[in-house]
């Protein structure tokens, strides 16, 4: 069986050995020599944190938007697929640029935001934007602003990006490429990904907590990113390191069935 590994930032991750990995963001600067073990890497960037990187002075975390476009730039992956948002149009083409006039070496691809929602669709059975219960979670106006953001980009009558929270991140975007190429044959293994603390990451050296969201107002990505490895672990052998993530898939998968459909 084939073994696809979709690795994330998040610190204390334990690296399978071999198979075909997929680094998200700057996740592939965690790991060290280690990733050497895999047979092919792939990065799979946003386009948008990537120009957070080369725009770093203007950033609230400037040293580490700095830091992570050290990384990426660094990197000498098999691929490097940039992730496009709607927000931002060619803006992948732009940021490929400026990686080749820096000397990266790497084959860059761009991932345009109607492929990323139709991988989405076509492998999870969920719509876009995602909606789960956790909209209701918030405060009245903005489960009523939400929910007329929603049903604009339903309509197809809203321009640009959903909103991050009604949308995978870029490590669930990475998982859903690596159904793309390898199938429902392949086993998926994720690493450093979990469903809390997602605002810790490595940086030089040690772990730095960022800035976390309001209670308010859903955390980027989170609702999302549960509800579609919900349904891909009823379809694709995927397991997880992250004990909590992991606990979520066995349930998951001991529910079996076609995944429920969202409103």
């Amino acid at each position: 069986m084939k073994t696809a590994v979709i690795l994330g930032s998040k610190p204390g991750a334990r690296l399978p050995q071999g198979g075909t990995a997929y680094f998200a963001n700057a996740a592939i600067g965690s790991y060290g020599d280690a990733i050497e073990r895999f047979e092919s890497r792939i990065n799979v960037v946003s386009a948008v944190v990537l120009r957070k990187c080369r725009d770093s002075a203007r950033q609230a975390h400037a040293d580490l938007y700095a830091e992570k476009g050290a990384i990426i730039r660094a990197a000498r992956p098999d691929r490097l697929i940039l992730v496009e948002s709607a927000d931002h149009p060619g803006l992948g083409n732009e940021l490929a640029g400026w990686l080749r006039n820096s000397g990266y070496a790497s084959p860059i691809e761009c991932l345009p935001p109607a492929d990323r929602i139709d991988a989405q669709t076509r492998f999870s059975g969920l719509a876009h934007p995602l909606v789960t219960r956790a909209l209701l979670d918030q405060p009245l106006s903005v489960v009523l602003r939400d929910a007329l953001h929603v049903a604009l980009h339903r309509l197809r009558l809203a321009r640009g990006e959903s909103l991050g929270k009604y949308r995978p991140s870029t490590g669930i975007v990475a998982l859903l490429i690596a159904i793309a190429e390898h199938g429902p044959e392949a086993e998926y293994v994720l690493v450093g990904i979990g469903l809390s603390q997602r605002h810790l990451h490595h940086f030089r050296g040690s772990i730095l907590s960022g800035k976390v969201a309001r209670r308010a107002v859903l955390e980027p990505h989170v609702a999302a990113d549960a509800a579609i490895l919900r349904a891909l672990a009823r379809r694709y052998a995927l397991r997880a390191d992250d004990p909590e993530l992991e606990a979520a898939l066995a349930d998951a998968r001991r529910a079996g069935g076609a995944p429920e459909p969202v409103q």
